[in-house]
């Protein structure tokens, strides 16, 4: 049995695949640094990308773009939960289905806690607690993670798009295998060079194999497409977590599409913004004025303890300062 490798072709449709959630009518879009797996292969997220994905039925024409029926210029799963079945369709034997349930992490339970903070409409409930705070909250939280996140919904709608177009396990593992045909390992690596760097000239003559794809023009045009998307949507909020500093390749990647002079400085009262090592944590707002709406781009730390924030609390005050002080008034 052969190894599979990622393609030419195979790549060049994941260049067009923007992300999940129900875009046309989001009101917050979250951008992210890459899709995970799921804890399935590289492999069966692929294959359900490229053969999949924007699709309701296998044998139709992808109907889920971002102008018209033309997917090259964008396409989208419209439900992660879709996305994740799809997925299971390409299994490899070794692989068995994940339970359903909460995916671990502080990611998208910070945008969970927001949403539920957008809806309380009236109700006096924190969703700023740990679980060990209120066991009940937390359980709310969770579950609202796996039911209600990037799918098509009643209340406040979300969904995830991401910069970097190949999934990836986690961003410090790079496959020699499935993706050996880009590059052998982290190090060297013309297509994280490109989409980690991209304000910076790019020197092809630097690598020593022949480039499989021209990866400082698929970064362009990769920002191209995700432009159009977040003009398109009637969402106007681009919530990023994480990766708030001022060189940081989301914030460039943004000032590629929108301007080198949109964001200024974020002011947080209720939460330290250092490290425990006494480094300061920046977070950025934009406002870009746009023919039938206004959008409003926030940038914030990841909001985990311990690596970025001193403290859970520290983390959890930022998200509710956010809520309340920046994005809430966006939306009213």
């Amino acid at each position: 049995m052969s190894q599979w490798k990622l393609s030419k072709p195979e790549y060049d449709i994941l260049l067009s695949y923007v992300g999940c959630g129900n875009f046309p009518d989001a009101d917050i879009i979250v951008f992210g640094n890459e899709e995970g797996t799921g804890g399935y292969s590289v492999e069966a997220n692929v294959k359900a990308r490229v053969n999949l994905y924007g699709k309701d039925d296998p044998n139709e024409e992808r109907k889920y773009c971002i102008h018209g029926t033309d997917w090259k210029h964008g396409f989208y799963e419209p439900s992660s939960k879709g996305g994740a079945s799809k997925v299971e369709k390409y299994l490899l034997n070794h692989e068995t289905v994940q339970e359903k349930g909460f995916a671990r992490g502080a990611f998208n339970p910070a945008v969970a806690r927001i949403c539920l903070d957008l809806e309380n409409r009236g109700n006096t409930t924190n969703w700023y607690q740990s679980g060990t705070e209120n066991p009940d909250v937390w359980e709310t939280i969770k579950g609202f993670v796996v039911d209600d996140l990037y799918k098509p919904r009643d209340g406040i709608q979300t969904a995830l798009a991401d910069w970097r177009p190949l999934p990836r396990e986690n961003e410090s593992v790079w496959d020699p295998n499935e993706y050996g045909n880009i590059a052998a390992s982290l190090k060297k690596n013309p297509y994280l060079d490109a989409f980690n760097h991209p304000t910076k000239p790019y020197k092809p003559s630097k690598y020593i194999q022949p480039l499989f794809s021209h990866f400082h023009d698929d970064m362009v045009q990769r920002s191209k497409i995700l432009k159009s998307l977040f003009i398109a949507s009637k969402a106007n909020i681009i919530l990023c977590l994480g990766g708030a500093n001022a060189k940081s390749y989301k914030k460039q990647a943004l000032e590629i599409m929108f301007g080198p002079e949109i964001f200024e400085p974020m002011r947080f009262n209720t939460a330290d913004m250092r490290t425990r090592r006494g480094g300061a944590l920046e977070a950025f707002k934009a406002v870009v004025p746009l023919d039938h709406k206004t959008l409003h781009i926030f940038m914030v730390p990841f909001p985990s303890w311990g690596n970025v924030f001193k403290s859970q609390n520290d983390a959890l005050n930022m998200l509710k300062e956010l809520t309340s002080d920046y994005i809430k008034p966006c939306l009213l």
